[in-house]
């Protein structure tokens, strides 16, 4: 299981990954969650990978596919309901807030790791 946490890789989210990477450190980012157990994280998606997933606490909505700042997803628990796979990356917009934990899923590879910005 491979994931890194890039820090200003896009300008206009990087004030957002020094939270992520505090809750990726703190959670142990890349554990599973079994469905039903304490805690645990419903899975609703899987990533088919090398996809882009943008988070913004103010104009995002949980019901979009997050596939563009436009189309952003709202939550921590919408991040936390997808099973990411290889290269895909997910980038919260900066100055943005969220209540809760955030529990990313899934795995990278060596070669293309999911990353958190």
């Amino acid at each position: 299981m491979v994931w890194r946490v890039q820090v200003a890789r896009w300008c206009h989210y990087a004030a957002a990954a020094a939270l992520a990477l505090l809750v990726c450190s703190a959670l142990g980012c890349g554990e599973s969650v079994a469905n039903g157990a304490e805690g645990g994280v419903e899975v609703l998606l899987s990533s088919v990978g090398n996809t882009v997933y943008y988070v913004d606490s103010e104009s995002g909505d949980d019901g979009n596919d997050g596939t563009s700042p436009e189309k952003a997803w709202r939550g921590l628990g919408r991040v936390n309901s997808v099973m990411f796979a290889a290269g895909d990356k997910i980038l919260f917009r900066a100055g943005s807030r969220y209540a809760g934990q955030l529990r990313p899923q899934g795995s990278g590879s060596e070669w293309a790791p999911i990353a958190i910005d």
